[in-house]
């Protein structure tokens, strides 16, 4: 009985061993004859080299040179597998265990394709979600049975394998130098796993670790209070990941079709934990994340506005955010976090690089403080820095951009979705400068549009329709109490450095030149839902070398009935450079003179009440484009020389009074302190007709005997000589130059008008020339403002003479046979 026995267990252990070795030898046969019958329908074949065989002595099967083509095209490979190697423990099945003790992969390629209505893996079509039979969604849905066993998985290891990705919009690789599964213990109820991948993604190095643990708790009854409870899932899942380097130009094809991205490369890396504690809650906190983009190039079609940003920075310490999945709300309810952005080195240009709408060296916000909790936003931002920032700028030309900025800062913001507070706006020192050519088009203004003066003519109507919705919002702002408006709050608004504003003006003749310093400007506070506060604003400066500004006042704007007030003035205008601007109309220039204004107003709602008072010294008037000493067309400005010298007081100055007052839709102006009605007129309409009708019975008597008079009755000066060509002075102009300074202080109350006359022979032609060409009249101007402006500094910062005391005109040429370059003076 036992010889049977041991020879019933040979051969069952005989036709055990067969059975195994020929499974072993024959897999790779009958693997690829049913895998052909699989792959048939699909119009794929298998590769000749193919092999997969089973190994039932180690339960290990094995796949090495894999390879899925087309039966049209054999050389092109849908899926390629170099090795995998799979060994489970099956004795482990006893134990409800599935024990994969090996899964090594190597060398795999996938081709993954997607088109408007299929999708491909490998040459196999996927069926969609809407093509499948309704039993078989249902039976989809019919929940499934846990699964029984435990699965161990020490290890899955996957080397030099690669996802190729052919979608509408673009071809992507994703290449997976290592990945690693490890530690992996899971259950229908539990499981436990760690990753580590390293990977390129369409070139770029991308890598993950992450370690996770996903628990189902089963419903049941709680100990304490007896109540039942619900199905619960926990997670907790660890993560460190980054993206180095990636080509944004991958994804131009996903951009909407008015943009075209044409360079950018991005890089990211953060430390991640997801937890979920409760149903339908997960919280996602981000460590140490930060966000660079380098080298971006971003097109927009319609305007054929460019923008580049060589660096992008944004770094956050944390940031957690909390999300409710399916629960009929709104899925983000809470966000906290810091952050820091910076932006370096940006342009945004329009067609070419080279008309450059705006860049700047740095936009850096500082300290950013984020909260979302129950829907409501909530940022707080300790700083917004913006620093080298231009606007408007040909670089290839010598035209200086419209603006430039050194710093712009906003500080410590707090906003909101019901408002939005500022602590303090920081200037520093800004430049604009402003310069229009001959048609007064600005020249250093980059235009959007592709011709100028293409602004759209609006139909009749909708300008009133527009005006009339614009009220209707007034109006219902108005009526909306304070508290329920939109929260505005500005404490403080402050120019920290000394800033220049530059005027240039091409379109009148001479070219109009006019300079700006601001020394102060601030305003604050403002609040919205505080209307009866008073902003307060003070702006001081200077202009050109002489004239200085300083203006001040308060505005209440959001009151029912606005209010603003404003008091100050300028000083020491000079008149003889706005001559370009009212000699067409008058046909007369001013030779020479100051301007003080001083005003005081007040506008509450739409009444304006105040006055301005007006100081004008030393005005002169000559005939328009008469550049010359002495000429005829001088005799016709001497009626309105006449007229102001009937307004002149014993200084030779004139003071007018001028109340305002009135609506401001409507506006009407008082004017007292005038002597009669002639001189009324004559300074308020500036008409040469009137004035000429008014004085053409005595007009020879009164120019011959003013004239005259006017030289017996004031101090005459002698003329200072200069050396042609020359706007310095020389050592024979030293004993005049003192003698003028010492009488200027001996007689304080003394103003003199300094004229420059300048000479042929300054631009070295010959005395006797009779005319001039326009380039030669305005060299001679130049040079003869260069004379004034140098004689005035010298006395004004050498000898401490009061700059209101002198007065300049009009630049003069006299081309007689005995003329000399030289100064006069006039009081």
């Amino acid at each position: 009985m036992r010889m049977l026995a041991i020879k019933i267990t040979k051969i069952f252990l005989s036709l055990f061993l067969t059975i195994y070795c020929l499974i072993w030898l024959l897999s790779p046969v009958a693997s690829r004859y049913f895998i052909n019958d699989i792959l048939a329908p699909q119009k794929l074949v298998l590769s000749d080299e193919s092999s997969i065989r089973y190994n039932p002595f180690l339960s290990k099967l094995s796949l090495k040179n894999l390879t899925l083509s087309p039966a049209a095209d054999r050389e092109k490979a849908l899926f390629r597998l170099d090795s995998l190697v799979v060994r489970i423990r099956l004795y482990q099945l006893l134990f409800d265990r599935l024990h994969i003790n090996e899964f090594n992969l190597d060398g795999l390629f996938l081709d993954i394709r997607q088109s408007e209505n299929k999708l491909e893996v490998a040459g196999f079509t996927l069926p969609r979600a809407s093509d499948k039979p309704a039993e078989d969604v249902a039976q989809e849905q019919e929940p499934t049975q846990d699964f029984p066993y435990t699965l161990v998985l020490p290890a899955l290891k996957v080397t030099n394998s690669s996802l190729a990705f052919s979608l509408p919009q673009g071809q992507h690789e994703f290449a997976i130098d290592n990945l690693v599964i490890s530690d992996v213990e899971a259950t229908a109820s539990r499981q436990d796993f760690s990753v580590s991948l390293s990977s390129k993604l369409d070139q770029a190095p991308f890598s993950l670790a992450l370690d996770g643990l996903v628990s189902k708790q089963a419903p049941g009854t709680d100990t304490s209070t007896g109540a039942k409870t619900q199905a619960r899932t926990q997670a907790k899942i660890s993560a460190e990941l980054e993206l180095e380097g990636f080509d944004l130009t991958h994804l131009a094809a996903f951009m909407p079709k008015e943009f075209s991205l044409h360079s950018g490369l991005l890089s990211y890396r953060t430390g991640l934990q997801l937890v979920s504690t409760e149903e339908n809650q997960l919280q996602l906190d981000f460590k140490d994340m930060a966000l660079d983009l380098t080298g971006l190039h971003l097109e927009q079609a319609q305007t054929q506005s460019h923008v580049t940003l060589s660096e992008k920075a944004l770094i956050s310490k944390a940031l957690t955010l909390q999300l409710a999945l399916d629960n009929g709300q709104a899925p983000l309810t809470l966000l906290n976090g810091d952050a820091g952005l910076t932006l370096a080195d940006a342009k945004l240009y329009h067609r070419q690089e080279q008309a450059q709408l705006l860049a700047f060296e740095s936009l850096k916000l500082e300290n950013l403080l984020l909260a979302i909790t129950d829907n409501k936003p909530q940022v707080k931002l300790e700083q917004v820095l913006l620093t080298g920032a231009s606007f408007s700028d040909f670089t290839d030309n010598e035209l200086p951009p419209l603006a430039r900025i050194s710093s712009f800062a906003v500080q410590d913001i707090n906003a909101s979705a019901s408002g939005v507070s500022i602590n303090k706006v920081r200037l520093g020192n800004f430049d604009l400068d402003v310069s229009l050519d001959k048609d007064k088009q600005v020249e250093n203004l980059v235009q959007l549009s592709g011709e100028q003066g293409s602004e759209e003519v609006s139909e009749p109507g909708q300008e009133a329709q527009a005006q009339a919705q614009a009220q209707e919002s007034t109006e219902t702002n108005q009526d909306t109490p304070p508290e329920q408006r939109f929260s505005l709050v500005l404490n403080e608004f402050v120019l920290e450095q000394d800033s220049h504003i530059r005027f240039l003006d091409r379109s009148v003749t001479p070219a109009y030149k006019r300079d700006f310093i601001i020394s102060t400007l601030r305003a604050g506070p403002v609040n919205n839902q505080q209307p009866e506060i008073k902003t307060a604003f003070a702006l001081k400066g200077k202009s050109n070398e002489y004239a200085k500004f300083d203006l001040s006042g308060y505005a209440s704007p959001f009151l029912a009935e606005p209010v603003y007030a404003v008091s100050g003035g300028v000083k020491e205008i000079s008149l003889p450079g706005i001559s370009a601007y009212i000699k067409n109309a008058l046909q007369h220039e001013l030779q020479s003179g100051q301007l003080d204004l001083a005003l005081e107003l007040n506008l509450t709602g739409e009444e304006i009440d105040g006055h301005t008072d007006i100081m004008l010294r030393g005005v002169e008037l000559t005939s328009a484009d008469d550049h010359q000493v002495d000429s005829l067309k001088d005799q016709t400005a001497i009626p309105f020389n006449v007229a102001l010298g009937m307004l002149k007081d014993s200084d030779g100055n004139v003071e007018l009074d001028i109340p305002l007052s009135g609506n401001i839709s409507d506006p009407s102006f008082g004017f007292t302190g005038f002597l009669t009605l002639l001189t009324k007129q004559a300074v308020m309409s500036a008409t040469k007709e009137y004035l000429m009708t008014t004085f053409v019975p005595y007009a020879n008597v009164v120019s011959i005997t003013l004239s005259a008079g006017e030289y017996l009755l004031k101090v005459r000066f002698n003329d200072l000589l200069l050396s042609p060509g020359v706007s310095e002075f020389v050592q024979d102009n030293i004993a005049f130059i003192n003698e003028f300074s010492a009488l200027m202080k001996d007689k304080p109350d003394t103003q003199v008008t300094l004229c420059a006359v300048a000479t042929a022979q300054d631009i070295g032609l010959p005395v006797g020339t009779e005319e001039l060409t326009d380039i030669e009249i305005e060299s001679l101007n130049e040079l003869s403002l260069k004379r004034l402006n140098h004689f005035k500094s010298y006395m004004v910062e050498q000898e401490q003479i009061d700059s209101s005391r002198l007065l300049l005109c009009n630049p003069q040429v006299d081309l007689s046979a005995e003329a000399q370059p030289r100064i006069t003076f006039a009081t």
